[in-house]
């Protein structure tokens, strides 16, 4: 990761096939960014390890919630009714309830004003 900050176009692996090697360092001057599957499986995992690690700090150690309950917890925070958040998510407002539902269910409240106590206290 610190090597594509840095702006590398590429990455090898010491064993690699030497016409594989020779392809790749081509690849790679005529502008093209390239990368052993294997590397590239570790990359994305360690980037959505962190994420989701980033997502707790924000949201809570204890409750793991879905990028759509994040999303409508975003809202709630701005202090959006169900109806205005549904208008944002292009849902229907009962759908918003229900996930509301469920947010309280993560969080063990029974009431948006709980739940945004319990989101400001993490």
């Amino acid at each position: 990761m610190e090597g594509m900050r840095s702006g590398a176009n590429g990455y090898l692996l010491k064993d690699m096939d030497s016409r594989l090697l020779i392809q790749t360092i081509r690849s790679v001057t005529a502008g093209q960014f390239t990368m052993p599957a294997a590397v590239a499986i570790q990359l994305a995992e360690t980037i959505n390890r962190r994420s989701v690690e980033a997502d707790r700090a924000v949201f809570g150690q204890s409750a793991d919630f879905t990028r759509r309950e994040q999303e409508i917890i975003t809202f709630m925070r701005k202090g959006l009714t169900n109806k205005q958040i549904a208008q944002q998510l292009y849902i229907h407002s009962g759908t918003v309830r229900n996930y509301i539902s469920i947010i309280y269910a993560k969080m063990g409240v029974n009431d948006r004003t709980s739940a945004l106590m319990y989101l400001q206290a993490k």
